[in-house]
């Protein structure tokens, strides 16, 4: 008969997405996750094939909330103003959950189909958004560009290299209106 399981796969999944929110990805470890969760380390290399495993797990629950977190921003305005408020909603995650942020883009191993899938499913709401403003053979390039500005904003914001005076707030508005009106005028 086999031994009765002292965790899930969702527990340490929790776990570990609680400690990297808390300490962040650099230091997650197996052995503070089995700490986490009451077990032995060697224990969770049965369920893991080693951090990087789980932290692919902790990207995709990141990234889930993420995309969930975009979702109920999508609104009814204009497509502007839809993508006026996913930018909000974006940085709004990045801000609240700086650590889990910076760990969804941390490097792993080889992405599979279960990670692609979650992180297209984030991306679904931003492409919506500009559907009416972009053709779709240039979307997906569009909406990386966007991407690009928001998340290099949000990153360097988190970071506090903003140093040379002023606010980062009206430069976060002033640079999405420049692109936002480039999307309509281009």
């Amino acid at each position: 008969m086999p031994a009765v399981a002292k965790t899930s796969d969702r527990e340490i999944v929790a776990a570990a997405k609680k400690f990297v929110a808390r300490h962040g990805h650099e230091a997650l470890s197996m052995q503070a996750v089995a700490d986490a969760v009451e077990v032995r380390a060697p224990s969770l290399y049965k369920r893991f094939d080693g951090r990087d495993a789980v932290l692919r797990a902790v990207q995709r629950e990141a990234f889930r909330e993420f995309g969930a977190a975009l979702e109920r921003e999508q609104g009814t305005g204009s497509a502007s103003e839809r993508i006026r408020g996913l930018a909000t909603a974006y940085r709004a995650f990045a801000r609240r959950h700086p650590r889990l942020y910076a760990a969804m883009f941390a490097e792993v191993e080889a992405l599979d189909d279960d990670d692609l899938a979650v992180r297209k499913a984030a991306a679904l709401p931003l492409l919506r958004a500009l559907a009416p403003l972009v053709p779709e053979t240039t979307r997906l390039e569009i909406a990386r560009a966007l991407t690009a500005f928001i998340h290099g904003f949000v990153s360097m914001e988190l970071s506090r290299s903003f140093r040379l005076g002023g606010e980062p707030e009206p430069a976060f508005e002033r640079g999405l209106a420049a692109l936002l009106h480039g999307l309509q005028t281009g």
